[in-house]
């Protein structure tokens, strides 16, 4: 059987056809629509190799929106470290005293999620990204009022669900995961909506 990319991909046929780079993009920046998310994310369940580019553009989006927010952060501060060099400026002649500069801010990159989002089927797999260093990662779930269904520790960048968690359809659940990247060091994603749908019959 011939793979489709999903950029052709038409309600209804089988969920195997692979991402194409359009359908990345928008399921990274969030701007597909929501049956072609729901087809995309139950694909991503189930492919490593969509899953695998999803993380890798995911990681790359995230590095760029770190760095522009550092980057506006910096413009204001190098006008203040101006200001403060034009006051303490020493007199001619006099040799200025050594300054010493902080060692630069590293990009810290947090783990995004990739499944499940919005509206899922109730074979549920919870997908993220992966973050350099982490040696582990913690995943929680929550209801709709904020206590905690599940919790589990994994080395890996997916997990499915226990069949002793009982997530109920057409109820909303969140869900968001935290990477440890050393001692006392952690980042984790922003928190992340879903519901159950029934399986069609």
């Amino acid at each position: 059987m011939t793979i489709q990319p999903w950029g052709k991909h038409v309600l209804g046929l089988s969920s195997d056809a692979h991402l194409d780079a359009n359908d990345v993009a928008g399921y990274v920046d969030g701007a597909m629509e929501p049956a072609a998310r729901s087809h995309a994310a139950a694909h991503l369940a189930s492919c490593d190799a969509c899953r695998a580019e999803v993380a890798d553009v995911s990681a790359v989006a995230t590095a760029i929106r770190t760095r522009r927010h550092r980057r506006a952060l910096l413009i204001p501060a190098g006008a203040v470290a101006a200001a403060v060099i034009l006051l303490v400026m020493v007199p001619t002649g006099q040799a200025p005293r050594s300054a010493r500069r902080e060692p630069p801010l590293a990009t810290v990159i947090s783990p995004s999620a990739i499944t499940p989002i919005g509206s899922v089927s109730s074979s549920i797999k919870f997908v993220w990204t992966s973050v350099p260093h982490a040696d582990r990662y913690a995943i929680s779930v929550f209801d709709s009022l904020g206590a905690t269904l599940w919790q589990h520790e994994t080395t890996d960048t997916s997990v499915a669900v226990p069949s002793t968690v009982h997530l109920h359809h057409f109820v909303p659940y969140y869900w968001r995961v935290e990477a440890t990247t050393g001692f006392d060091r952690a980042t984790q994603s922003d928190l992340v909506g879903f519901s159950v749908r029934p399986r069609a019959p």
